[in-house]
């Protein structure tokens, strides 16, 4: 059940930040909360947030993809590093393929590179 609220978060994350280049405060940070309280990962949170806060310092990011992240983290644990990862790889890739410089919504990258820990969640039936 954990990883269909987690999929279902993510999802309406992708489409704000689709259309509007923004995820909302609103929904973001309760999320975190709720990652945290449904499967202690708190730490890997922390970590998450960290480490994309590093990001955002040097104006890669925003900070709505440093919470994000940290929602990730909250959900997948450890696995989150390998999400960051994927999603720098995706981003990295998608930039090179267009050549585009400008700017770019981080979640749909995100949502791309969790799917198959979360496809490998449900199948083999952890909470995350």
């Amino acid at each position: 059940m954990i990883n269909y609220i987690f999929l279902l978060i993510l999802l309406i994350l992708t489409i704000i930040d689709h259309l509007y280049f923004k995820i909302p405060n609103i929904i973001v940070l309760p999320a975190i909360a709720l990652g945290i309280y449904l499967t202690r990962n708190w730490l890997s949170a922390l970590i998450m947030f960290l480490v994309t806060a590093y990001i955002y310092k040097n104006e890669w990011w925003r900070g709505g993809d440093v919470k994000l992240m940290c929602l990730i983290g909250a959900f997948l644990g450890f696995k989150a590093i390998y999400v960051l990862l994927g999603t720098l790889f995706l981003i990295s890739t998608h930039r090179w393929r267009t050549k585009s410089k400008e700017a770019l919504a981080v979640t749909p990258f995100s949502l791309l590179a969790s799917l198959p820990f979360i496809i490998h969640s449900v199948i083999i039936g952890t909470r995350g």
